[in-house]
């Protein structure tokens, strides 16, 4: 159940578009990232998916710039929404191979 005023995962695939997954090192949790310059189109709400096995982290841009800086600067990986799992997979990656793009191949 969501809470009231709460973005919905689809929510924040629509108003933030480009997405990055930053690996997360095994026993270590993200913490603070450091970015140098304003960050100011990403998204507070992040979330983690899994992919053979590591830990990913992944930020949402609504502009694509700064994606692909804040890629540049962390290393980080494009990430598209339609590679992530559905329902009780919801935190699985399917990299490249998404349940969404599937069903869009038939």
């Amino acid at each position: 159940m969501r809470r009231k005023g709460e973005l919905c995962p689809a929510e924040v695939d629509r108003r933030w578009p480009y997405q990055v997954a930053v690996e997360i090192p095994a026993g270590h949790g993200l913490g603070v990232v450091p970015a140098p310059g304003p960050l100011s189109l990403l998204c507070a709400h992040g979330h983690e998916v899994a992919c053979d096995g590591r830990r990913y982290c992944v930020f949402c841009f609504s502009d694509p710039d700064q994606a692909t800086h804040f890629r540049g600067i962390m290393g980080g990986i494009e990430f598209d929404p339609r590679d992530r799992g559905r329902g009780s997979h919801w935190g699985t990656w399917y990299r490249g191979r998404g349940p969404a793009r599937d069903a869009t191949r038939r």
